[in-house]
Formats: C-alpha cells, structure tokens, sequence
C-alpha cells in the first residue's frame, strides 16, 4: 500500500513484506521486566567484555548456540525521487540506534538538515526503512528475534528486490542499473555486515558514524543511559526487552559534540527517539571485524569527536607513532574495494546530520542564501556525493540547484 507523502518531492509511504530467514544467536532464558534487569544485563556484558577480544562481541550467552529465525515482515519504508528526471541510482539508507526512518528526512525545521532532500537535489532516488523492531516496520522478540543477522536479511532482501523493481509502488518494472547503501551508526554495521555477506549486493558502501574501532563502545553504551522502553509513554504497548533513552543528557552524551547543536534540535531529537532491542545490544558486533570480499567503492565518514567509534576525537593516531586516524583501520576490511576513503568531518558529533546553529524555519532548497559554514552536515553530505561521483554513482542536479563542494564557508547560492 501506498500513500502520498509531499507531491513535489515525489515521495510514498511504501509498506514492503520480506520473507526472510536468519541465524540468530540463542540468548537464553533472559528476563527484562523492569529496569534493574536491563542495568544488570549491561553490567554483566561490560564485565564479560573485558574477557572477550572485541567489546562488541555476544557475551551475554553461548554465541555457538545459533537457532533459525524465519518469517514474513514487513517493513515500512519512504521511497522518494526528483520532480524531474528519472534515476538510475537508488540510495538504501538504513537509521542507526536512537532514530527510525526519519532520521534521513529530520523535519526539525521545516527539513532544512534533510539528507533525502539532498540527494534528490542531486538527481538521486532514495529508500529509507525503519529497522526490524523499529517504528512502523515488523515488533518482533526483542531477544529471540530482533538481532543484527535477521536486520541484515531484511536488508538484503529489501535490496534485491529494488534493484529487481519487484516493489510494484515504487513504480519502477525494470528496477534501478546502480543501488548504493548510505547507513548511520549501527545502521552502517548493518550495512558493513550486507557486504561481508553478500559482496556483490551494493554498489557504493557510504558507512556514517562510524570506524571499525570498538574500544569505545562500553563508554557510549553506559552512556545511553537505557530503561525499559514502557516505561516512557510513547512505547507503553512494548514488551518488556525494548529499550530507551530516558533523558535528553543522554541523547547528548551520545549524538551531539560540544557547542555545535541547536539546544531544539536536541529537544527535537529526544522526542522522536525510537528504542533498542536487547538482541541487537548483544549481536552489535555482527560480522564487524570480518573481510569484506566487496568490490564496491568504500567511504567511511565521521564526526570529529564521535563518542562511540572514536572515543571523541577520530584524528586520535591508530598507534602511538602511526600517522594514520582512527578511521583508516576500517581500510584493511575492504581490501577489494575499488576505492577507499575514509572522512573526518570537523567539529562533527555521532549524530552527523543533525549539528547547526538555530536558523529560520525556510527550507533549504526554498532559501535565498545561508551561511552553511556552522553546520556539519554540508560537508558531510558533500562527501558523500562527491565521492560517489568520482566512483562511477553521480547523478543529475535537480534542476535549478547550485551547490559548492566541498563547502568553503562562503555563502552558497541554493
């Protein structure tokens, strides 16, 4: 079924049944029925951590016990494309933790720090979904069933069968010739985890917020700051296994560097804040540290004082007397990729698309000039399409766009 959302942009509200199988992870017995249980659930995985060789490896139970997860899901998505034009490149772009969908297309401000209004300002399509367990696609077990292997299947499947135009409301037969994957977060795990899986099912790999650095991980983790999902009234109807950031100093901590955030759009962030299932807490680290066979161009794109891959400051050398950062160790997980970039993005937090100063409710693509220069996500979004251009995925402008990148801090004409 779908919905017309905003006629000029072109965009449907799209739900997308998947049949899809996984192999989860056995957790066992696990009881999450008030928040005692889920901070006693982080204590003991922080404890094991210390006993493992990755900080996001499973240590709450037997990772060798897998069992099957099977079944129909279905995933509600937004797909949206240029007034003008017809795409043949097709952006996935899969929210981390903290956020739904939405996240791409922020409406804080009348959708000035949109990412989709982005691409499709640059010729492109996009695909954005809410994760398993998230907002209005599939609730599943949060701990028997909602785990990265079963994300990762939805997105494989979500993939092939855009690229094959199988989604009829799409109105694309034929599909699209390129699809490129755009993640945030534990969005770009899963993402980087569709590659080691299946190395030919993307074009383009874009990984923001995040490294393949996990040192950091328990720190953010302690710092988001996790209650029980019901216990805020947005999610009462949730089964005891989802959880939520209970205040905005944890939203904080984790998504937005010092002095480079509107105190809205943090406000704005906290209320549209989606949960965590306690199966993708314990199966974070998905397929995180194996090869990808991928030849798809890699960029890797990354705040400044990110808190959770970088510990808050991703220029950090990877060892004391190297002259590498912190985001070029994810360089040795690609090791056929046709291109590798790796971007730090100055004064950029974990939440990369929503840092700027407060600004006038216009949109963007309707303003006459703005000076960009205090936001992150103009260089950022930049990066992205600048290297896809330079990789063989560029697109035609929207009609009557004109952008500078990278962005120079001088007024731009949009």
């Amino acid at each position: 079924m779908a919905l017309p959302l905003v006629a000029a942009r072109n965009c449907k509200n799209i739900t997308v049944p998947v049949s899809i199988s996984a192999e989860n992870t056995n957790l066992g017995p696990l009881s999450f029925e008030t928040n005692i249980d889920a901070t006693n659930f982080f204590l003991g995985t922080l404890a094991a951590g210390r006993h493992t060789s990755s900080a996001s490896n499973t240590t709450v139970a037997d990772a060798t016990k897998i069992i099957t997860v099977s079944g129909t899901y279905n995933l509600s998505t937004v797909y949206c494309e240029p007034d003008s034009g017809t795409p043949d490149v097709l952006q996935i772009l899969t929210h981390g933790f903290g956020f739904d969908g939405s996240y791409w297309d922020f409406p804080f401000h009348s959708h000035n720090y949109s990412y989709v209004n982005f691409a499709l300002d640059h010729g492109y399509a996009t695909l954005s979904w809410d994760r398993l367990g998230h907002a209005g696609s599939s609730h599943g077990d949060p701990v028997r069933e909602i785990q990265l292997p079963l994300e990762v299947a939805a997105l494989h499947e979500l993939t092939r069968l855009a690229r094959n135009g199988s989604i009829s409301d799409i109105g694309r037969p034929d599909g699209f010739g390129k699809v490129v994957h755009v993640g945030h977060s534990l969005g770009s795990s899963i993402t980087n985890a569709l590659a080691v899986v299946d190395p030919a099912a993307s074009d383009g790999l874009m990984l923001t917020g995040f490294s393949h650095v996990d040192d950091f991980q328990p720190l953010a983790t302690t710092g988001l700051h996790l209650v029980q999902a019901r216990t805020i009234p947005r999610f009462a109807s949730y089964p005891g296994g989802y959880l939520a950031q209970a205040d905005k100093v944890a939203v904080h901590f984790v998504f937005f560097a010092p002095g480079t955030f509107d105190p809205e759009m943090l406000d704005a962030a906290f209320e549209a804040g989606q949960t965590l299932a306690i199966g993708e807490v314990a199966t974070g680290g998905y397929k995180a540290m194996e090869i990808s066979q991928t030849k798809a161009p890699v960029l890797v794109v990354t705040g400044e004082h990110d808190i959770v891959f970088c510990g808050g400051d991703c220029n950090a050398p990877l060892t004391p007397n190297s002259t590498e950062n912190l985001l070029e160790i994810s360089r040795l997980y690609f090791p056929c990729t046709t291109a590798f970039q790796a971007s730090i993005i100055s004064g950029g937090g974990h939440g990369l698309n929503l840092h700027g100063p407060h600004i006038s409710s216009r949109n963007y693509r309707d303003a006459d000039l703005y000076l960009l220069q205090d936001y992150t996500w103009p260089e950022t979004y930049g990066t992205i399409t600048d290297f896809l251009a330079r990789n063989g995925l560029e697109q035609s402008k929207h009609d009557g766009v004109v952008q500078q990148w990278p962005f120079t801090g001088k007024r731009v004409e949009i």
